[in-house]
Parts: structure tokens; C-alpha cells; sequence
């Protein structure tokens, strides 16, 4: 009877460790496959919401430009305008999220000072993106003692550093557009 019970419960035992082998392996399984599925629609979804037109490029959660040439400020405005695709609307960047400005900024190869999409034309110190939202002051953005230029200086620039400064209309430098 000893030798029974040894027997059933030997037997048990295998049945019981090839049950929970074959469990681990359906749920090895299936969690494998539902990563799979995730990863699918993940980059799916990534596919779909940076499939920009060109010359724009998906950076961060955007689609940029940035330019490759020299211009004063009212023309780099026009040339982003330009840019656009039929239906589409695009101007000069606006950065307004700290985390998408590093991401745009560690994206840029050549350093040197880019127009933005912002300006306190309409009133010295409110400072303004293009959509009318406002352009949040001090760190993390602005370079230290910026903005500096009082009226002489009424448009935003992302400086070489890649801090936001102010900067008179006038001068020449890279522009990046933003497909809005």
C-alpha cells in the first residue's frame, strides 16, 4: 500500500509539474505576443503621427524644418508660410513644452542662432508665441539676463546655446518652421 501511494503520489507530481510547465508556457506565451501587438500598434501609431511631408521631418511630437540658409525675420516668417502643403497651415516654431524644446535642440547638428515663432511686438515685455499663447519666462528657456533688448529687440531666437533670446528683426540667421 506504501508503494501505492509513493506511486500515485510520484505520479501527481509529474502531472502536476508538466501542468504548470504547460501553463508557463502558454503565459510565456501570450505575454509574448501581446508585447508583439503592443510594439505593432505602438509603432503603428508612431508611423501615423510623424509621417510629415516634405521638406519637414518628424522630431519629438512635430514635424520641423530647419532651415539650412541665412534670413531676416519677416522673410523667414514668409518662407515658413511658404512651406506649407495644400490644406496645411506652418510658421515658425513654436516651443512651448521644455521637454519638446531639448528634443529639438539635441535633434539640431548645426548650432548658430534659429528664428522662432514668438515676439512682444504687440506690447514691449508680454511676451507672445504666434499662436497668442504665452512664451513662459526665465528658466528653463531663456538664456540668463534675456530677454535684454527692450524695444530695439522684439523677436524670439533660439540662441547657439539653445537658450530662447531676444533679437532685432533685422538681423540674418537660420529659421526653423513648424507644421502646425
Amino acid at each position: 500500500m506504501l508503494n501505492q501511494l509513493r506511486g500515485l503520489r510520484n505520479v501527481a507530481h509529474s502531472t502536476m509539474l508538466n501542468q504548470l510547465r504547460g501553463l508557463r508556457n502558454v503565459a510565456h506565451s501570450t505575454i509574448l505576443n501581446q508585447l508583439r501587438v503592443s510594439t505593432q500598434n505602438t509603432n503603428h501609431i508612431r508611423i501615423n503621427v510623424h509621417n510629415c511631408p516634405e521638406p519637414f521631418e518628424a522630431i519629438g511630437v512635430g514635424c520641423y524644418y530647419i532651415s539650412e540658409k541665412s534670413l531676416n525675420r519677416a522673410d523667414a516668417e514668409a518662407e515658413c508660410a511658404s512651406l506649407a502643403p495644400d490644406g496645411s497651415t506652418s510658421g515658425l516654431a513654436v516651443l512651448s513644452d521644455c521637454h519638446q524644446h531639448g528634443i529639438l535642440w539635441n535633434h539640431i547638428s548645426l548650432k548658430w542662432d534659429y528664428w522662432l515663432g514668438g515676439s512682444d511686438e504687440a506690447a514691449e515685455g508680454d511676451w507672445r508665441w504666434s499662436s497668442g499663447d504665452e512664451i513662459l519666462r526665465g528658466a528653463p528657456f531663456w538664456f540668463p539676463g534675456q530677454p535684454n533688448g527692450s524695444e530695439m529687440e522684439n523677436y524670439l531666437s533660439l540662441s547657439k546655446n539653445g537658450y530662447f533670446a531676444d533679437e532685432a528683426g533685422t538681423i540674418h540667421q537660420g529659421y526653423i518652421c513648424q507644421l502646425m
